[in-house]
């Protein structure tokens, strides 16, 4: 009997395995069914969130950066899938905040931002939002607050 005590690291990978098996010797006989077996090693997912800076805007008063965070760093990028939406319009802002459905992690980096920019406009209108979710994907949780 031997242990194998996996670590934590601050690395996001993917599951990886292990494999033991028996070597021919002398002295005995290796059973087909059972002269190896496999340990997988299965990865902690890193958890990423989302904030906002500031969290309301003027209109012309100059950009708002979203950020999104992780816990854990990675060996690659890691795409994190958005849901914008809201009571506002495309035409409220320099570009379409429509339009950013992802984000993209480089491997080492723990926050990726981007901003959008509310425009003056000649309407009188009500305040209006725009939230950006993070939305279900691989390789992340979403962290719950």
């Amino acid at each position: 009997t031997f242990t194998i005590t996996p670590v934590v690291d601050a690395l996001s990978e993917s599951d990886e395995t292990l494999t033991f098996a028996i070597a021919s010797g002398s002295n005995y006989a290796i059973s087909p069914s059972s002269g190896s077996t496999t340990l997988t090693v299965i990865d902690d997912t890193p958890t990423v969130s989302i904030s906002a800076s500031p969290t309301s805007q003027a209109e012309g008063a100059g950009p708002v950066t979203f950020t999104i965070s992780r816990d854990k760093t990675s060996i690659s990028n890691l795409v994190v899938n958005l849901s914008p939406s809201g009571s506002t319009i495309a035409s409220d802002f320099s570009s379409d905040p429509f339009a950013i459905t992802s984000a993209t992690f480089s491997g080492s980096d723990t926050t990726t931002t981007f901003t959008i920019t509310p425009v003056v406009d000649a309407l009188s209108e009500s305040d209006e939002t725009l939230t950006f979710a993070i939305a279900s994907g691989s390789n992340y949780a979403i962290s719950p607050s």
